[in-house]
């Protein structure tokens, strides 16, 4: 079965969803890239957790039997995308397609994963992010406060991070996602296609629009391995993720593009002049179109963390 949602991208649904009633109030999804440990081993350790259901995401290079494996395991289903599609065009996706409310979602390979005993619920919050430590033990830091150096967005790792303080970036994918908030902002820009300046954008996004991300260590995965070093280099996501973020300027509780952002940031980000004015109109565009629902500038936002 391939359908298309929100996203532009197709993709192939292996399993059906079970009946609503009688289920969990979670979700669980794996982006099954680098395992180390094989699925069916993790599929054990996701239904200790006892969710609603347990879904895969695969790209189509993905060499195993699919349909055995959802033929063994009810509660799994797994879904299918082309080998170029990012994470975040495949959580979009596989975000909309949860039964739950809530949506537990794991980055690449884990070794564990333990979560509190009764609900973690935030209906005004788009996302918890969890401890996560290397399987050795090597604590992975979580929580992140903005800071600027020569008028440049830094981020600073909080050590001592405490149950309920806020992030300004997720360290990766992980995460527990409030399904309904994270459509009613538009999930993850599938035109940034750098993942570290996608979730950095989707952070500050549901920031600007009143929402937070929060810090809850009870939920801790245990990874397979440190995350790599991420490209963060000023380019074309860069360049879209400044004019959906720091550029934005709020006069008079509306929200605004000022043209001279466009100058200043495409030669920053060393991009072709055809390329910036065609993402500052759409851009433009879309923030128009949003003008009621962004309540703060990205620099209002990193005062939170003053």
């Amino acid at each position: 079965m391939v359908r298309t949602f929100l996203s532009k991208a197709d993709y192939t649904i292996i399993g059906t969803s079970q009946d609503k009633k009688n289920v969990s109030d979670f979700s669980i999804i794996i982006l099954t890239s680098g395992l180390l440990n094989t699925r069916e081993h993790l599929i054990e350790i996701c239904q200790l957790l006892k969710p609603a259901e347990i879904i895969l995401l695969e790209r189509n290079a993905a060499l195993y039997n699919a349909d055995l494996l959802v033929s063994k395991n009810s509660s799994v289903r797994v879904i299918k995308f082309a080998d170029s599609a990012s994470a975040g065009i495949m959580l979009n996706i596989a975000i909309q397609e949860a039964m739950s409310r809530y949506v537990l979602v794991i980055d690449s390979g884990f070794s564990d994963i333990s979560h509190p005993k009764g609900r973690v619920e935030f209906p005004n919050d788009v996302a918890v992010v969890s401890f996560s430590r290397t399987f050795w033990g090597e604590e992975i830091p979580s929580v992140f406060a903005p800071w600027f150096e020569k008028k440049r967005l830094k981020l600073l790792p909080i050590p001592d991070a405490v149950p309920g303080d806020i992030t300004i970036q997720l360290p990766s994918y992980s995460g527990i996602y409030n399904r309904d908030v994270f459509e009613r902002i538009g999930g993850f820009d599938e035109a940034i296609e750098k993942p570290y300046w996608q979730r950095l954008e989707f952070c500050l996004r549901a920031y600007m629009w009143g929402y937070r991300i929060v810090y809850e260590p009870s939920i801790v995965v245990e990874v397979d391995s440190e995350p790599g070093i991420e490209d963060m280099t000023p380019y074309e996501s860069y360049y879209r993720f400044f004019l959906k973020t720091l550029a934005v300027k709020i006069e008079n509780n509306v929200a605004s593009l000022p043209f001279l952002s466009f100058l200043l940031s495409a030669l920053r980000a060393n991009v072709s002049w055809g390329y910036a004015l065609r993402q500052y109109k759409e851009i433009k565009l879309w923030i128009y179109k949003n003008r009621k629902n962004i309540i703060y500038s990205a620099e209002a936002v990193c005062d939170m963390w003053n």
